[in-house]
């Protein structure tokens, strides 16, 4: 993740905002999966689950958790719990 925001900042001039690398996350995940049928691609953000209940049904990503905002700061609230 530093090496890719250091090539952006490079050429661009400003750092990777969350939500462009969200979009990268995104399709570099479903484009493996289509396309090469590769379903753990190396991601920068996310760690997608994609669990198919029956054939009938879509797909859903199962790995979620909860975040809380504390001093302009989020927190994994899992964690918080765990300690």
């Amino acid at each position: 993740m530093i090496a890719l925001n250091k090539w952006h900042r490079n050429v661009y001039n400003t750092d990777l905002s969350k939500m462009a690398v969200q979009a990268y996350d995104v399709m570099t995940y479903y484009c493996s999966s289509f396309f090469l049928g590769d379903d753990k691609p190396s991601l920068m953000m996310n760690n997608f689950e994609m669990k198919q209940i029956s054939e009938m049904d879509g797909y859903e990503n199962t790995n979620v958790f909860i975040v809380e905002l504390e001093e302009f700061e989020l927190l994994n609230a899992e964690r918080e719990l765990d300690d």
